[in-house]
């Protein structure tokens, strides 16, 4: 009798050794014999032009060299002395790739990489790194190959632990692709976790070229129109912009920013306390409604933060009233000012059938690829408006539909959605994306899979995806891993993403396995995850 796979007794939080892997060591097959057209890294290969580049260019580097060293079993030279040196250089003659993060590479007896920016260059090397891990050897094949991003920024949350991001994570989420990284911010150098040096974090990002935003949970208690509405909200999003100027932008969502409106759908108080003498409003509160005022507050956040910052990217996001009039919600993307961009979810508030059952896309899900019709009259009002759009994805691997995985390995069903991104992209002038919420990025497969997948020129999706598992894999069990995650992928479709799945057991594992009736309270503070969030009836019994 077979005794079965036995897994590795783990402590906590080992997960994080993984997580920061940066390469596999002796990944090199020596078995495998160069072409004839490509071009073969041998020992003693150097860098040549990377003390003229800052940080992100040397971390970049460094991490090659490292990565010839461990992966690929050559040694390197710290400094440059032959023609088979690896040339780095700034470049603007770079055709359709002159653009952030473009680049050119050109192998023929030496390489030579041009970036139109140093984060052109870092992402070359990075980029290498993955097609030589996939040729698993040291040979790449002679030519001329560009790049450049489809997407920017391209944002996540930390997977290391809410707004932990230790120097060895900002390299993976650079190495991914990614550019940008969120903070929830309570105030300043405060999150729901404590205390945070910002300024250090957005230090540290910036030597790997990573931007960082501000999710902001900042209080809004007073409304714009006020004598002493600008006073205070120079206290809040001025103070925070003034000591923090290179923070790239802020996050505004309605839940964790919402104000005390004037509008007549709405009441005037905020979602946790939307009561009167303990009997409900029977109206939203202002962070569940596109209310007409808040192109009023948004003119005096601009006006405030853009002291301090000019070209900080506010955005808003509609998250929270995607269920209400298409109307109400287009009059208010119609009125917003000049500069916002506006952020719309890609997959929520849309109705399915699942056999004979409608199913309802409640929040985020990926068994439906979307976009939804929500998404849609949004993407088409920003086009009009000529203003930036944005899409939360949740291509960073997870969505609410699981919650004790770190990420969803459907990747099929996910190919479909960056399908449809593509061509929200082409149609509404899609732009950047938010790529998960609370949940953080985990390095994967889908990490890789949607780095390849969203940029320039494209990639066949299906060859993209054999390279990828082969990546991943070896090129051995690429057919079975792909059965594998075809019907895994067949499978999550059938999954109904309702508030009572999503919010109970799917959402925190297996702690609340018994949530038979439909009262589940909602425990907000200070996570949408983990022991805090969902509390059931028959704890108290």
């Amino acid at each position: 009798m077979s005794k079965g796979i036995v897994l590795k007794n783990e402590q906590r939080y080992d997960f994080r050794k993984r997580m920061v892997e940066a390469y596999a060591p002796n990944l090199r097959d020596f078995d495998v014999e160069p072409e004839g057209n490509e071009y073969v890294l041998r020992n003693g290969i150097g860098i040549s032009g990377e003390d003229a580049f800052g940080q992100v260019v040397k971390n970049a580097a460094k991490d090659f060299r490292a990565f010839l060293e461990k992966s690929m079993m050559v040694k390197t030279s710290a400094r440059a002395g032959s023609t088979k040196d690896i040339i780095l250089k700034i470049s603007d003659d770079l055709g359709e790739y002159n653009t952030y993060k473009g680049y050119r590479i050109e192998i023929t007896d030496r390489i030579i990489i041009s970036g139109y920016d140093e984060r052109g260059l870092a992402q070359a090397l990075y980029n290498l790194e993955d097609v030589l891990a996939l040729r698993r050897a040291p040979y790449l094949k002679k030519g001329t190959y560009a790049r450049k991003p489809m997407f920017t920024p391209m944002m996540v949350h930390s997977g290391y632990g809410f707004d932990q991001f230790p120097d060895e994570y900002l390299q993976q989420i650079a190495r991914s692709g990614r550019d940008a990284i969120m903070i929830f911010v309570n105030d300043l150098n405060g999150t729901p976790h404590g205390e945070l040096d910002f300024n250090d974090v957005i230090d540290r990002a910036a030597k790997y070229g990573i931007d960082v935003y501000a999710y902001s949970n900042l209080l809004s208690k007073v409304h714009p129109s006020e004598a002493d509405a600008e006073a205070y909200y120079e206290s809040t999003y001025g103070r925070l912009f003034s000591v923090c100027p290179g923070f790239k932008g802020v996050i505004l969502c309605g839940e964790s920013i919402e104000f005390p409106s004037r509008d007549p759908h709405v009441s005037s108080f905020n979602w946790r306390n939307n009561f009167v003498d303990g009997i409900p409003t029977g109206k939203p509160s202002p962070g569940w409604f596109p209310c007409c005022d808040y192109p009023e507050w948004l003119r005096l956040l601009q006006k405030i933060i853009y002291k301090y910052r000019q070209d900080a990217d506010i955005v808003f996001w509609s998250y929270n009233w995607s269920r209400e009039p298409e109307e109400d919600r287009v009059r208010l993307i119609e009125n917003l000012p000049e500069g916002i961009t506006l952020q719309a979810t890609f997959e929520m508030g849309d109705s399915f059938k699942r056999g004979e059952v409608m199913a309802y896309s409640a929040d985020y899900t990926l068994s439906f690829e979307g976009p939804s019709p929500y998404f849609e009259s949004e993407a088409r009002a920003a086009k009009k408006r000529g203003i930036k759009l944005y899409a939360m994805t949740n291509t960073a691997g997870l969505t609410w539909d699981f919650g004790v995985i770190p990420y969803e390995p459907m990747a099929q069903q996910w190919q479909k959605r960056y399908e449809q991104m593509v061509r929200a992209r082409d149609e509404w002038g899609l732009s950047g994306i938010m790529e998960c919420h609370h949940y953080g990025m985990y390095p994967s497969l889908l990490t890789r899979l949607s780095k390849w997948t969203f940029t320039e020129p494209s990639i066949p999706k299906e060859a993209l995806l054999q390279q990828t598992l082969a990546y991943e894999f070896g090129e051995t069990v690429i057919n079975e891993v792909c059965q594998v995650l075809q019907l895994w992928s067949e499978a999550v479709t059938h999954y109904t993403p309702s508030n009572a799945d999503q919010y109970g057991a799917f959402r925190v594992g297996p702690s609340y396995p018994f949530c038979l009736d439909s009262d589940i309270k909602m425990q907000f503070a200070p996570d949408a995850v983990g022991k805090n969030f969902c509390h059931t009836t028959y704890m108290e019994n």
